[in-house]
């Protein structure tokens, strides 16, 4: 083992062991830190008072520590050819300014374990990219694996500013308690989102596969309103009665998977609307393709609450829904043909139902009434 408790370096320092457990353990005082080239075959624990960088890869057969015991130190470890075989944990602190950021590139798999980082965090893996342990990041985090490698986030993690992802197939994060706030992620695979607080956007989910979202602690709310781009089935589960969903699909076809939401809907698509497994709704449902010419087709409905549909042009509107069927007060516009279907129970309009096209509707339990005293249709 190497063992230097007390140095006070200025250079770049450099360190090599052999065998499997030939532990490294650094400490540079209040002196900035520079790691030269180094292959450890073993542990690596690094500790300064000032900023931690290298000049030279770093190959770790073990895990690594790096901690910065001084408010506000970064460290910045972006070799390209560094290798960490084993779980790699980091620590900083600071006196409010949040600056202890911390940057990491690793040339192969990277295992994050239980880090506290008072500034944001940087990853770059040429691999996958996991936690064995809790992050906890006081500003944003940014992520890069490639698109052909998975980044699986499953701790109970508090990152507590943006998440970004600049690339990876499948992105998988739960963020334990803490609001979760999405800057642009970029997917060739699938999005699944845990959080016990909000789940929010700052930027666009482009994302080629599914999306699932969950909030798991009760009246915590989804709303991802920016221009979003996600092309497979998007999913949705809260609770509590107040745990309302907001999603905008920009320009994308919205695809709404088997959904739970207890709370109200609102889903808006600049290219139609449809469902692909039952979307239960203890609220109001919203539904809206912005764009002209574009259909709304949600034939496994579960809403309790009042529904609207709006589409133009020759956009048509057709719903089947496992209740009765009350649309909405804020009223229906329809560009073309409505067709509506109550499964179980009867159809109301609780304001305007505007139709330019023609409209049918339709009770499938005995004695279910149709009642619309609003109706304005053209055809």
């Amino acid at each position: 083992n190497i063992t230097l408790g007390t140095l006070a370096v200025t250079g770049a320092v450099s360190t090599n062991t052999t065998g499997v457990s030939g532990d490294v353990v650094l400490d540079n005082g209040t002196v900035a830190l520079v790691l030269g080239e180094s292959d450890v075959n073993g542990s690596y624990t690094v500790t300064s008072g000032d900023a931690i960088t290298q000049t030279g890869a770093l190959s770790v057969s073990g895990t690594s520590a790096f901690t910065t015991d001084v408010n506000d130190k970064a460290i910045t470890l972006t070799n390209a050819g560094n290798t960490f075989g084993g779980t790699v944990q980091f620590t900083t602190q600071t006196a409010g300014g949040n600056t202890g950021n911390v940057s990491v590139t690793n040339g192969a798999n990277l295992d994050l374990g239980t880090s506290g980082i008072t500034g944001s965090l940087t990853v770059v893996a040429d691999g996958s990219v996991t936690d064995s342990g809790v992050l906890t990041v006081a500003t944003t985090t940014n992520l890069t694996a490639g698109t052909s490698n998975d980044i699986t986030l499953d701790s109970a993690n508090a990152l507590s500013g943006d998440v970004t992802v600049v690339s990876a197939r499948d992105f998988t994060l739960d963020n334990g308690t803490t609001a979760l706030g999405f800057g642009n992620v970029t997917l060739a695979g699938n999005l699944d989102a845990t959080a016990g607080e909000a789940i929010t956007d700052t930027g666009v989910l482009t994302v080629a596969g599914t999306a699932a979202f969950t909030t798991d602690v009760d009246n915590k709310v989804i709303t991802l309103n920016s221009a979003n781009a996600i092309s497979g089935a998007v999913s949705f589960t809260t609770q509590g009665g107040a745990g309302n969903v907001t999603i905008d699909n920009g320009t994308t076809a919205l695809i709404l998977g088997t959904s739970s939401i207890d709370g109200t809907l609102s889903a808006t698509s600049g290219d139609g609307i449809t469902d692909s497994g039952t979307v239960t709704v203890t609220g109001t449902g919203d539904f809206i393709a912005d764009v002209a010419n574009k259909s709304i087709l949600l034939d496994t409905l579960a809403v309790t609450g009042e529904i609207d549909l709006t589409t133009s042009g020759t956009g048509d509107a057709t719903i089947v829904n496992a209740s009765a069927v009350d649309l909405a007060t804020a009223g229906v516009n329809v560009g073309r043909n409505l067709s509506v279907t109550a499964s179980a129970g009867a159809i109301t309009d609780s304001g305007t139902v505007t139709v330019g096209g023609t409209a049918g509707f339709t009770t499938l339990t005995d004695n279910a009434n149709i009642t619309l005293g609003t109706l304005a249709v053209t055809g």
